[in-house]
């Protein structure tokens, strides 16, 4: 096999069984659809949902060429992404859907969001990535499975300076805090991190100010760890204490690993066949595929954006064929139960027709048995 072309599928099977590159992002499931708000008000979700186990990295976030080049400067390209703005933050979530920092769940005018809309765009993208709500990060955070606790590791005592990055005076390389009772780490402490709630619940005006929630590395004690608190500023605020957290919206179907191996393997082979005859193996809105890089050589220094690419192009084919087999099935189930419903009509038929001819054929041997009497 080729190397370029045995590089990218150790990269799909690695995706598909849950480990990915080092820019693929890890999400936790969160359950318990409609569960009751907490006494705050918050933490009422009637959906199941994902949200990213661990904040968005420098490297994760400049993989998107969103923002001035400027965020978390001089930084390891593993701790989170600070000096982003709400507006960057939401063209980043908008890039994860559809590959492009315009189209997604925000609308975005002149640099930034203008208008929100979840219902379109997962019409339009399957799944979509948005920025969690106040009421998602707070049920990510608090929610016990049957009611809430004061801190996001399921108890009322808050967390040690080791378990939460806090009064230590510089974020820490994300997932280094302790597992959380959710499957997340570091909703306490590192870095604040933007919801996508204004600061009365609902974004209706631009320049609002947004809520933000989870403390950080630099707050003298574990106050505002706390489920009854919360920070709120303006949406262009860019501050090196301030990240992002990323939401999935549906929950992405499960499917088993063997067939996610079966997946892949039909994916290497295709890209095989579509290297062949110079053609994309899916289709996004990007000015290069994979097919065009594993054409090109890879400019050392360069590689980055390679796989970037191949794992948006992936990601983006998984969900193109998840709502084809979705479809797919709607129809055969559709036939199907057509199918069944004449073969029902069929049987009533031929019942009604098998009695009345029992019926005709008895009085005519009924007729001729009287005949025969009468003689």
């Amino acid at each position: 096999m080729n190397k370029k072309l045995q590089r990218i599928s150790i990269a799909i099977l690695a995706l598909s069984v849950g480990g990915g590159t080092a820019l693929a992002i890890d999400f936790v499931n969160i359950g318990n659809a409609g569960n009751a708000a907490d006494s705050t008000g918050y933490g009422s979700v009637g959906y199941n949902y994902q949200i990213s186990r661990a904040e968005i990295t420098i490297a994760q976030f400049a993989a998107s060429g969103v923002g001035n080049g400027n965020e978390g400067i001089g930084i390891d390209p593993n701790a989170p992404v600070t000096r982003v703005s709400w507006s960057e933050a939401a063209q980043y979530a908008n890039w994860l859907t559809s590959a492009n920092m315009n189209n997604g769940a925000y609308t975005i005018t002149g640099g930034l969001v203008t208008a929100v809309d979840r219902a379109t765009a997962i019409t339009t993208y399957g799944t979509v990535y948005v920025l969690p709500t106040e009421d998602e990060w707070y049920k990510a955070a608090y929610f016990t499975g049957s009611g809430y606790s004061l801190y996001a590791n399921g108890t009322a005592t808050p967390p040690g300076v080791g378990d939460a990055n806090w009064n230590t005076g510089g974020a820490w390389i994300v997932g280094s805090g302790a597992v959380e009772q959710n499957g997340t780490v570091d909703l306490m402490g590192n870095v604040w991190e933007w919801t996508e709630s204004a600061v009365d619940g609902n974004f209706d005006t631009i320049g609002e100010d947004i809520a933000f929630r989870g403390t950080s590395y630099f707050q003298s004690n574990t106050a505002l760890m706390k489920s009854s608190e919360r920070a709120t500023d303006d949406p262009t605020l860019e501050h090196p204490s301030v990240g992002v957290r990323i939401v999935a919206i549906p929950e992405p179907g499960t499917i088993s690993l063997m067939s996610l191996s079966t997946i892949s393997l039909f994916l290497t082979r295709t890209l095989r066949r579509r290297k062949v005859a110079g053609t994309s193996l899916l289709p996004i809105g990007r000015e290069y595929s994979c097919d065009v890089f594993i054409q090109e050589e890879i400019v050392a220094g360069d590689e980055s954006d390679y796989w970037d690419e191949c794992r948006v192009e992936f990601i983006r084919g998984l969900s193109l064929m998840g709502q084809r087999i979705h479809s797919v099935y709607a129809k055969i189930q559709k036939l199907f139960w057509n199918r069944m419903v004449v073969v029902h009509d069929l049987k009533v038929e031929r019942r009604k027709a098998f009695r009345t001819n029992l019926k005709q054929q008895s009085l005519v041997r009924l007729d001729a048995f009287l005949a025969r009497i009468m003689k």
